[in-house]
């Protein structure tokens, strides 16, 4: 998955096939396993990339939110807050 990471035909019906398993089987069982959906499961591996991006030092903000596959940085900064619980600008000033 990480291979495909900046793909925008990264979604649910794609990490299915890859699975072998419907969308229903898929969900259960990464609920069951996670305690995530597919949606979260995939956008909870993208922003821990981007916090390794981040971490390097090599990458801005925008350039980690476009690897991970997220083209409106302003979508990715709103998600990463959600997720880490501040700003990838604060993030990237702390690593």
């Amino acid at each position: 998955m990480l291979t495909h990471i900046n793909q925008k035909t990264l979604d649910v019906d794609w990490l299915a096939d890859k699975a072998r398993m419907s969308r229903a089987q898929l969900h259960r069982k990464l609920t069951a396993l996670t305690g995530l959906s597919p949606n979260r499961f995939m956008q909870r591996i993208r922003l821990e990339r981007a916090t390794e991006l981040l971490n390097q030092g090599d990458w801005n903000v925008t350039q980690a939110a476009n690897r991970v596959g997220y083209s409106s940085p302003s979508y990715f900064a709103h998600l990463f807050q959600e997720q880490f619980g501040y700003a990838p600008t604060r993030f990237k000033s702390l690593g």
